[in-house]
């Protein structure tokens, strides 16, 4: 199923459960190349930003994630990112080993 035949399936967001927003998002995401690279390289998902309104996923390896980690600047991961591949969490466990 894609993002937009969910949407089609589920009608109105505004009447959508947590789990119906769950099941969008990983939804979403299957559709986003950059979530499967990141499931298929072992990469971390780092954030999301907007460029030219387009949604681009920025990934980092696991050495990148500690260099992040270092410096005090992976707070955009800390503010949770759902995701195929490594979570968050993983993440964060993976850095705690690190440091």
């Amino acid at each position: 199923m894609t993002a937009a035949e969910f949407r089609a399936a589920n009608g109105d967001p505004t009447t959508w459960s947590p789990a119906d927003f769950d099941t969008y998002e990983t939804t979403a995401q299957l559709e986003n190349p950059a979530f499967a690279e990141a499931a298929t390289t072992g990469q971390f998902v780092l954030g999301l930003h907007d460029e030219n309104g387009h949604v681009v996923v920025d990934l980092a390896t696991a050495d990148e994630m500690a260099t992040h980690h270092m410096a005090g600047t992976i707070r955009s991961l800390i503010g949770g990112t759902a995701g195929l591949g490594p979570s968050s969490a993983a993440a964060l466990h993976h850095l705690n080993l690190a440091s």
